[in-house]
């Protein structure tokens, strides 16, 4: 452990996936829907779904990719009737929500230019927590 620490590389023993497309990546978000697992990574303006193939693959498959306007600093998943219905994503001004179903991308939550800004996103079940920090 000590040899690993002092190279900066990750001991052999652990294991080790890189995942094509993800230099970019600012935030990602690992979720066990049921049986299957499911990582969402924030990337310069888009979002990216994945979902865990294990055999014969072993590796994330991309699902789905959704363009945003502006870029996205944190990501989250949010679980309903045990499948990914929504992913929530904070941006710098305002918090979205993307319907995995249909693709659409809606804006929660819009800051009041100067008084608040968007902190974090906290999913709890089938909800989502958002969380401002205010100015004045």
């Amino acid at each position: 452990m000590a040899k690993a620490a002092q190279t900066g590389k990750p001991p052999s023993s652990l294991p080790f996936l890189k995942l094509n497309g993800s230099k970019h990546c600012a935030h990602f978000s690992v979720t066990r829907c049921g049986n299957r697992v499911y990582l969402a990574a924030c990337m310069k303006k888009e979002i990216i779904l994945y979902m865990w193939a294990s055999f014969p693959q072993n590796q994330f498959m991309k699902i789905k990719e959704y363009e945003l306007t502006e870029k996205a600093s944190r990501v989250e998943l949010v679980i309903k009737n045990d499948r990914v219905s929504k992913i929530i994503a904070q941006c710098q001004s305002r918090f979205i929500s993307i319907n995995v179903e249909t693709s659409s991308i809606d804006m929660l939550m819009e800051s009041v230019v100067g008084k608040a800004v968007p902190v974090s996103v906290y999913p709890m079940g089938s909800e989502a927590l958002l969380s401002f920090h205010s100015k004045t």
